[in-house]
């Protein structure tokens, strides 16, 4: 049998007292040493409002709980329910393994392998600050399988944009409760992403409710798309109404959805895409589209707005540069990707302002797709099995708005 001897020391009685505890796998004895022996091991005494003393053993293999009452030239200690306690520990642990259940997930199994593949993983347990949700949609991004946080714990669910119902919340979290419908982004979470059965989502998170008679598959197309388009049109401000904008790149989920907002608040919108997405963006609201593959489509562009067009949104990788010259004087630009640009002729150039707060905007977003006011571009919808094959296509760059993981 395992034995270990310790030293406790009263820290709140008057005089320090040192009392040795000997104990083995079946059971624990403390008694009064008082200046004998040399123990070998320090124990961590501390005092209760009931004026006892809570004794854990840090360094020995098994940690007993004992009983000492602490007098000012001494202290005695006594035996209380060791063999009970080593007991309910044990059977705590074995109802804990027993009630981890797994999930599927498309995950990253260990660090610096660039294959995403289909395995089992435990569903995450969840911190006092954080949600359970049960997945239902997820929304396909082109950053997804290597937009991962630096301590992430693998095998690690790829993905950071879905749509599903709370399961379970943490102690600490408020405004949402089981069975709440909603859309959100969770990004750099240690305990992995969205591309999985369940996920774990900060309360701090954008989380917008899911409006009834919006089914998850378009809810999981927003969140994303729709964060970006607001917070790039909200450093826009400034543009009034009857004002122009061009996009380059207006046929993908960002783009779509840019139209659409910007033509209800009463601006001018011009785009770029493929020719063959160009009936679909002048459906959307757009006044002039041209192929960025024409190499006159910057004079085209001046053609429809003379002056040059007062903002620009570079949704695209790579476009930024090309589309300064479209810009009037004194205009702006807003790259979505993060190009960097020399401005020129007091053409303001800024990236996305990640910092600003669109979460009412994008509820209310939510609503007009809802209510069929706004359209929210999915090319196409993808089995769970198949999001292999969903990711490969989104990063061609050249998906016709958001493609969909569908769970239900």
């Amino acid at each position: 049998m395992a034995k270990f001897t310790a030293t406790l020391v009263a820290r709140h009685s008057d005089k320090l007292a040192s009392v040795v505890a000997e104990g083995t796998d079946n059971g624990a004895q403390a008694i009064q040493w008082t200046n004998k022996g040399k123990p070998n091991q320090e124990w961590n005494l501390e005092a209760t409002s009931a004026g006892y003393y809570v004794v854990r053993a840090i360094h020995s293999g098994k940690a007993p709980s004992v009983l000492g009452e602490g007098l000012q030239d001494g202290a005695e200690a006594v035996q209380r329910d060791y063999v009970n306690k080593l007991n309910q520990e044990a059977n705590d642990k074995r109802q804990s393994r027993e009630h981890v259940r797994n999930m599927r997930a498309f995950a990253k199994l260990e660090s610096g392998v660039d294959s995403i593949e289909l395995a089992e993983v435990a569903v995450p347990q969840i911190d006092d600050d954080e949600l359970l949700v049960r997945v239902k949609a997820v929304g396909v991004g082109i950053h997804d399988s290597y937009f991962l946080p630096g301590d992430a714990k693998y095998p690690f669910p790829i993905g950071i944009e879905a749509a599903g119902v709370v399961e379970q919340v943490g102690s600490r979290v408020s405004g949402h409760r089981p069975g709440d419908r909603i859309a959100f982004v969770s990004s750099m979470q240690p305990k992995g992403g969205t591309w999985a059965e369940y996920a774990a989502v900060k309360a701090g998170s954008l989380i917008v409710p899911v409006p009834t008679g919006l089914d998850f598959v378009e809810a999981a197309a927003v969140p994303v798309a729709g964060n970006t388009v607001l917070r790039a049109l909200k450093a826009l401000e400034a543009v009034p109404a009857g004002g122009s904008l061009f996009i380059a790149g207006g046929s993908g989920a960002i783009g779509t959805l840019a139209i659409q907002v910007a033509r209800t608040r009463g601006w001018r919108v011009g785009a770029s895409a493929s020719e063959r997405n160009h009936d679909h963006m002048l459906s959307l609201g757009a006044e002039a589209v041209v192929d960025y593959h024409d190499p006159t489509w910057r004079e085209q562009v001046r053609q429809w707005m003379p002056g040059g067009v007062d903002a620009v949104m570079a949704v695209q990788p790579h476009t930024s540069k090309d589309s300064l010259s479209v810009v009037r004087d004194g205009g702006k630009l807003i790259t979505i990707s993060g190009d960097v640009v020399a401005p020129e002729r007091n053409v303001h150039v800024e990236v996305v302002p990640h910092e600003t707060d669109v979460r009412g905007e994008l509820t209310q977003l939510m609503m007009e797709v809802a209510q069929n006011e706004k359209r929210v571009e999915i090319e196409r919808v993808y089995p769970f099995e198949e999001a292999q094959a969903a990711l490969a296509k989104v990063q061609t760059r050249h998906a016709r708005g958001k493609l969909v993981l569908r769970l239900e």
